[in-house]
């Protein structure tokens, strides 16, 4: 009985142990698990890493280093480079920004102090510097304040992010609000047409929509020409045509 009890303490020691030396898993601050160690089978590779999927979602797959050598249980995160500032990955409750180093392939701290940086996250994911992740999946549209507009994803409060990219315009709503698409977060995002970039993007693509209006996509037949430009008709309605 003694010897079987040793045994069980052993094993539970040398589990600590092990456990101690995995790294965190970097997928967590994406908003996904890691994959178990014995799923290694790489579905898809982006700039944070590879991915594999266990039972129908996505997760991360790790890297154990079965080398790396037992240390103290402390985790340290170095801040990022402010090249990353304009792609934050998410918010912790006690509002601690986090971004992802794609060079070296783990999280880092996004310094919002720092003017720089927190100019480039105002620019995109504003809501981070208010303590709320920006929105990354599809939602609508929900409440709207001084400071942008807002959603609820998994239960939380989230800020429409803005694009970074206004030239791909993808919808105009009720609301007269622009929506573009964030290819690098996968995410839709609105378009600030008020900022002077973002205006001269919208001008040179598609400057109907600046005043509530798609551009055609699929006819280049011109119905009408006034002050503002061309104008032709898809899907019943009218639409620009830049």
């Amino acid at each position: 009985m003694k010897f079987f009890t040793i045994s069980i303490l052993s094993s539970i020691i040398t589990i600590s142990k092990v456990s101690a030396c995995i790294p965190p898993c970097w997928s967590e601050k994406l908003g996904y698990p890691c994959c178990k160690p014995t799923n290694t089978e790489i579905l898809e590779v982006d700039k944070y890493g590879e991915w594999g999927m266990e039972n129908g979602e996505r997760c991360g797959i790790h890297i154990y280093d079965t080398n790396m050598k037992c240390g103290p249980s402390v985790v340290t995160y170095d801040f990022c480079d402010n090249s990353y500032c304009n792609d934050v990955i998410s918010v912790d409750e006690d509002g601690t920004v986090w971004g992802f180093d794609t060079k070296n392939k783990k999280s880092c701290i996004l310094d919002i102090k720092e003017s720089k940086c927190q100019s480039m996250i105002k620019s995109t994911c504003w809501s981070a510097l208010l303590g709320y992740k920006c929105c990354k999946k599809s939602f609508s549209p929900l409440y709207k304040d001084k400071n942008g507009i807002w959603s609820v994803e998994n239960d939380k409060w989230c800020g429409v992010e803005l694009c970074s990219d206004c030239s791909n315009v993808q919808n105009i709503d009720e609301y007269g609000i622009i929506w573009g698409f964030n290819k690098e977060n996968n995410s839709n995002c609105v378009i600030d047409k008020k900022d002077e970039k973002c205006n001269a993007q919208l001008e040179a693509s598609c400057k109907f929509a600046k005043i509530g209006y798609m551009c055609c996509k699929n006819t280049d037949k011109v119905i009408l020409l006034d002050k503002t430009g061309s104008w032709g008709v898809e899907n019943g309605k009218w639409c620009g045509i830049n």
